[in-house]
């Protein structure tokens, strides 16, 4: 790839604009916490709580010591998308706690409507268990996926770009808080009432454990969150389908690894209705959300800069992306 400048205010922008969002989800869970009569609970989650830290350790040495503008942009953007991912989990025990009624009916209503028949597709892939692995092993590969998209993107100088998938994916998860605090639901599994042997030859990656965590939460029964045991619990909109929007355009410009991307998340997408026990409209919901989220991502400098001086160009480093 050609040697292209690198817009050193929208970086900035960009990159204050994801503290902004962490900075604000601290504060929301510190209140939704202290409002629910919720605490936290470290037990086993050690690593979980020092990654981030241990992350900006490493970004503070090599912008500061080292001066690596490569180690130092992918440390800090890993440690804040870990920080934007435990907090939002974190929130979402305490949104649960809104007791609103369940709205199963009304998303599997939706399926009907477009004529998605829910049990012949959880019986195509049931009856095909080596495909119905391959799309399982697809959907697990949402815990390495942020980090891999994180280190391809700094490896190749995008670092505009890996700010913006980073904001983008902190703007799409507060949505998502937003839309499970008035849609809350259960599954499609529990809803239709399927039985074991109606999947016998396939493995969801979901159980139904985070039915108890809903519950409890709902009815006030539970009040520690505990760090190592964080269940998922959102059903609409599908975060899975909204990650696999926001790992296929954050890796696009990467030449060797879209195309491997786009399978992968052909695949996660193909086994979120059976994995995540997600009805449709979920799936179709996470994928307007991170649309928004991408686009608001990459116009929310725009204003700020358009009122300043045109930023002047640094040296140039082979694939920084404009």
């Amino acid at each position: 790839m050609p040697p292209q400048t690198f817009d050193s205010r929208a970086f900035v922008r960009t990159n204050r604009a994801i503290w902004i969002v962490i900075a604000a989800m601290m504060l929301v869970l510190a209140a939704s916490y202290r409002a629910a009569g919720l605490s936290i609970e470290i037990g086993d989650g050690w690593n979980m709580l020092l990654a981030a830290p241990f992350c900006l350790l490493i970004s503070v040495y090599y912008h500061y010591r080292r001066s690596d503008t490569y180690i130092s942009t992918g440390a800090e953007s890993a440690a804040q998308l870990i920080l934007i991912l435990l907090l939002g989990a974190l929130l979402s025990f305490a949104a649960a706690t809104t007791n609103l009624p369940y709205r199963d009916a009304d998303l599997h209503a939706f399926d009907r409507w477009i004529g998605f028949d829910w049990r012949a597709y959880l019986g195509f892939f049931n009856a095909r268990p080596y495909l119905g692995y391959a799309v399982h092993i697809a959907y697990l590969t949402i815990n390495i996926q942020p980090m891999l998209v994180i280190l391809a993107l700094t490896a190749t100088g995008y670092f505009l770009r890996v700010k913006q998938f980073v904001l983008a994916t902190g703007l799409s998860l507060c949505v998502t808080l937003a839309a499970f605090i008035f849609t809350p639901a259960i599954d499609n599994f529990a809803f239709l009432g399927l039985q074991w042997s109606e999947f016998a030859n396939l493995t969801p990656t979901f159980s139904f454990q985070h039915i108890h965590y809903l519950e409890a939460l709902r009815h006030g029964t539970i009040d520690v969150v505990r760090l190592d045991d964080l269940e998922g619990l959102i059903t609409f909109p599908s975060f899975h389908a909204i990650s696999a929007v926001l790992f296929v355009w954050a890796a696009w410009p990467v030449r060797y690894l879209k195309w491997l991307i786009c399978l992968l998340n052909l695949g996660l997408l193909a086994a979120t209705p059976v994995d995540g026990a997600h009805y449709t409209i979920d799936i179709v919901a996470g994928i307007l959300v991170a649309i928004i989220a991408i686009c608001a991502a990459i116009r929310l400098q725009r204003p700020f800069l358009s009122a300043l001086p045109r930023p002047r160009p640094v040296e140039a480093v082979p694939g920084i992306d404009p």
